[in-house]
């Protein structure tokens, strides 16, 4: 499932949720970025987000050393 977001920046969008026109063009795009020809809206792909470390996630290490 491809993410994408506006050339100018902006909130991230899926594919899915893409206007009509926008997502036709998009699942018919191989490339990193398009221009739909109906509306004229610029979209780029996303770059892929790393999940942030959540501080209430005790780790292995952690749960080891407790006595």
């Amino acid at each position: 499932m491809k993410v994408w977001m506006p050339a100018l920046g902006g909130e991230i969008t899926y594919q899915e949720d893409l206007t009509a026109c926008c997502a036709r063009v998009a699942h018919s795009v191989d490339e990193s970025a398009f221009e739909c020809p109906y509306c004229g809206a610029m979209w780029q792909a996303a770059m892929p987000v790393e999940p942030e470390y959540d501080a209430f996630v005790e780790s292995s290490s952690e749960q080891q050393g407790a006595a």
